[in-house]
């Protein structure tokens, strides 16, 4: 036994801390805060644009506390289940992975505030808040990255796509749980709602159809890692789920660039302060580049898995 009861019992424990502490985080920002933007009873949000707005700034915390709730609970259980089960050293080394894909989540969170919601933080300084999100990102990379390699320097590679795809795909529910609360709130909302309503559909479906490939993604590669094998399915699933996601980008920016040519002065004052001739055009033009890389790297990795000989490894232990 490798992993005294001690240690084990400790996981557990920081494990449903974390569940509680980003529960209550994610809870109250899906499930309060994000619909409220769009209540009915409120302020005329609903004639407002997501795009860069502050629904977003709601949208990132609720995302993000759902998805690292949800990853801490997947812990807590494999951390009980390596008290009852001593002798199995596996069952830890599980549940520490966990920890490596809760990192990769506040990879995500660091990587949008970089490039996309540096205004919902930043306000009307947003160089410091850049520079430090880009700090942060490097930061989860490689307290993410280092552990996992060493856990896994052995390993199948299969099991570690499967952290990154199950990871991706707890990010989308999480995304696809909090904006869909949001949509049925604006089916009670009176006013010019329409096109809100048509833009979180839109992304509520995109990002559904992402949740499905790349958590097929996950699966797949997890059976090939139990055999030992290594097929182009669940390759090609991620890429198309890559191809998929971008177009929420795409999707985002469109929308806001919009808006932006067509809205009024009042929509302009509410970007934090920003220039109305300013206003919207880096969110837009940074949303077409991420969209754009995304696209052109998922259809390289899918030309690439397309033409490349997926064959048989030997299976090893992790």
């Amino acid at each position: 036994m490798k992993y005294s009861s001690s240690i084990r019992m400790i996981n557990a424990v920081v494990f449903a801390l974390i569940f509680v502490a980003f529960g209550c985080l994610g809870c109250y920002f899906s499930f309060f805060v994000c619909p409220d933007f769009f209540d009915p009873s409120g302020s005329s949000q609903a004639n407002n644009f997501i795009g860069n707005t502050g629904y977003n700034f709601g949208l990132q915390f609720g995302v993000l506390g759902l998805a690292v709730m949800l990853i801490a609970a997947l812990g807590f259980v494999l951390s009980l289940k390596s008290i009852r089960q001593e002798n199995d050293d596996k069952i830890v080394k599980a549940s520490f992975l966990c920890y490596v894909a809760i990192g990769y989540v506040f990879c995500v969170f660091f990587f949008l505030n970089s490039v996309l919601f540096y205004r919902l933080i930043g306000k009307d300084q947003i160089a410091w808040w850049i520079v430090v999100s880009v700090i942060l990102l490097i930061g989860s990379l490689i307290a993410s990255n280092v552990p996992m390699m060493k856990m896994l320097e052995d390993a199948d590679s299969n099991i570690i796509l499967t952290v990154l795809t199950a990871t991706f795909a707890v990010v989308l529910f999480s995304f696809v749980l909090t904006m869909g609360i949001t949509y049925l709130v604006t089916l009670r909302a009176q006013g010019n709602v329409g096109v809100i309503r048509a833009e979180l559909l839109t992304y509520v479906l995109i990002a559904f159809g992402t949740f499905v490939l790349s958590l097929a993604a996950a699966i797949v590669f997890f059976k090939n890692y139990k055999k030992g094998a290594q097929t182009k399915l669940p390759h090609l699933l991620a890429d198309f789920g890559m191809l998929l996601v971008s177009g929420l980008f795409f999707g985002s920016s469109s929308y806001e660039y919009v808006y932006r040519v067509t809205s009024s002065k009042t929509y302009h004052v509410s970007l934090q302060g920003t220039d109305a001739i300013y206003a919207g055009l880096d969110y837009v033009i940074m949303g077409y580049i991420v969209g754009s890389l995304l696209a052109i790297g998922a259809v390289v990795l899918l030309i690439s898995n397309l033409i490349g000989d997926k064959k048989p490894a030997a299976k090893k232990e992790a």
